[in-house]
């Protein structure tokens, strides 16, 4: 179990190593990570956060900059996150309609081209038997 103040030394050496909370445009978690939106990449420290204890690894994919802690972590840093510094990732414009996009990629990806690759792609996984 990891203590909060441990929670809150991860949070606080994240958002001093990626640039400062003014690079943060908008930032979530998953189960073992913390997902973050960077206005700079350039300013992440990979160096200082791959040396941090309690951090697993790091890895930039397009504009995400995504901080691997381990399972059950990443949600407390993030919500310390949320309740330390004055980034929200609903307050931020391009979030605001999530919901209705998530609804357009989900009606997107039942319409019959990606049905008929779903059905495809779904006899090649590997079965329990």
């Amino acid at each position: 179990m990891v203590t909060s103040n441990r929670i809150k030394e991860i949070a606080e050496g994240i958002l001093n190593h990626v640039g400062g909370e003014s690079n943060i445009v908008s930032f979530d978690s998953c189960m073992t990570r913390v997902r973050l939106i960077l206005k700079d990449k350039s300013k992440v420290d990979k160096t200082r956060l791959e040396k941090m204890r309690g951090i697993i690894g790091i890895v930039q994919s397009g504009r995400q900059t995504q901080i691997i802690v381990g399972p059950g972590v990443a949600t407390n840093i993030v919500e310390y996150m949320k309740q330390d510094t004055s980034i929200y990732k609903r307050d931020i414009p391009e979030f605001k309609d999530r919901d209705k996009v998530r609804a357009r990629v989900k009606e997107k990806y039942n319409e019959p081209l990606s049905y008929v690759f779903k059905r495809i792609a779904g006899r090649f996984r590997p079965h329990k038997g």
